[in-house]
């Protein structure tokens, strides 16, 4: 069994009897290895790339048909704005407090901002005020209940409401008031008098 070998330029060995089968193999090989490449990168091409690059069927992607999406947060509404004070109202309570206060040691400093100086009510309580100072004792807190404006125009206003009086060591007195308001020049509400209420 004699095999040849040729010695080439370059220096290598080349083995003749069994090169034509490793020629082949060569010759043959690399093409196939490039042919499956390259049908693999158009498989994905097609496949994933293509479908990817031409958006979704209908406008809608396949993964929402394909599972729900989860719920969204509920985020509460807005609680509506509380409309604003009726100035009338916030009037009376100002000045029924004060008058609580005054009680306590005849300051007429404290209705001032809040009575008419020349109403009924300021003139009544400017006249028991000699007697609160001379004898202070605890004022009252004075809080208003279901206030509701019942008669109103441009220069007066009538707000009806029950008005609790409490002092400590007293029990609570409850009075149904009607709190007549007057328009004063500067455009305030002011407290003129105070009668019981009708209803």
């Amino acid at each position: 069994m004699s095999e040849v070998l040729d010695i080439e330029v370059d220096g290598e060995i080349e083995d003749r009897a069994t090169g034509s089968f490793n020629d082949r193999s060569v010759q043959w090989g690399l093409p196939v290895a490039i042919a499956l490449a390259g049908s693999l990168v158009m498989a994905v091409l097609v496949l994933v790339v293509l479908p990817a690059l031409m958006g979704p069927k209908n406008g809608v992607p396949a993964a929402i048909h394909a599972a729900p999406s989860p719920a969204a947060p509920v985020v509460p509404s807005p609680a509506p704005a509380a409309s604003p004070a009726d100035s009338r109202i916030t009037t009376a309570q100002a000045a029924l407090s004060a008058w609580g206060e005054f009680v306590a040691d005849g300051d007429l400093e404290r209705l001032k901002p809040w009575f008419a100086q020349d109403g009924p009510q300021y003139q009544q309580l400017a006249g028991e005020a000699a007697g609160l100072i001379g004898n202070p004792g605890p004022g009252y807190t004075v809080t208003t209940e279901d206030e509701s404006v019942t008669a109103a125009d441009e220069a007066e206003a009538v707000v009806t409401t029950n008005v609790i009086w409490k002092r400590l060591a007293e029990e609570d007195q409850e009075y149904g008031w009607e709190v007549v308001l007057r328009r004063a020049d500067n455009d305030r509400w002011l407290l003129w008098t105070v009668r019981g209420s009708s209803s």
